[in-house]
């Protein structure tokens, strides 16, 4: 499965809707939203995000997220 198929199974499909996972370095997860309001969301939620995108790959293979607000994403 790959990183956008386990992104909208961790977030559900509200919050996929207005973000996508954009680039993977070194334990951090760069994610690009559609609003600042969605960036605030996924900020509240990280860590059972991150507890759920680890749970798909069994090992802690991300630390972090990071988000990036680009308006019409």
């Amino acid at each position: 499965m790959d990183l956008n198929e386990r992104w909208t199974e961790a977030v559900g499909e509200a919050i996929a809707a207005h973000s996508q996972p954009e680039r993977l370095d070194a334990g951090r997860l760069t994610v690009v939203v559609d609003d600042p309001a969605w960036a605030t969301e996924l900020r509240y939620h990280s860590s059972r995000i991150l507890a759920a995108l680890n749970a798909e790959s069994g090992a802690a293979t991300i630390a972090e997220l990071r988000l990036r607000v680009q308006p019409g994403t």
